[in-house]
């Protein structure tokens, strides 16, 4: 699969490593990831305030910006679109 040859080429920093794909005897498709310690939806659950400080926000952007520009590099694109997705 197109996906899973992607996956297994992409390595940086800002982006969450596949560790193996396999198929099981039923044909379902398993991706296994490297462990994240926590996700911006953790930082957001436990924010006493809603929302996040300006300085967590301004990381997480750089770190997003770092990986876009990365798989865009690469060549990796999106099978969807911003004008796709809810409609």
């Amino acid at each position: 699969m197109r996906e899973v040859r992607l996956l297994q080429q992409i390595s940086h920093i800002n982006v969450v490593r596949m560790i193996e794909a396999y198929q099981s005897a039923s044909g379902r498709l398993y991706l296994v990831f490297e462990y994240v310690e926590s996700t911006v939806l953790a930082l957001l659950k436990a924010s006493p305030q809603p929302g996040l400080p300006v300085k967590q926000v301004q990381s997480i952007m750089w770190q997003l910006a770092r990986a876009l520009a990365h798989l865009h590099k690469k060549k990796v694109r999106a099978a969807w679109s911003f004008s796709s997705v809810g409609g």
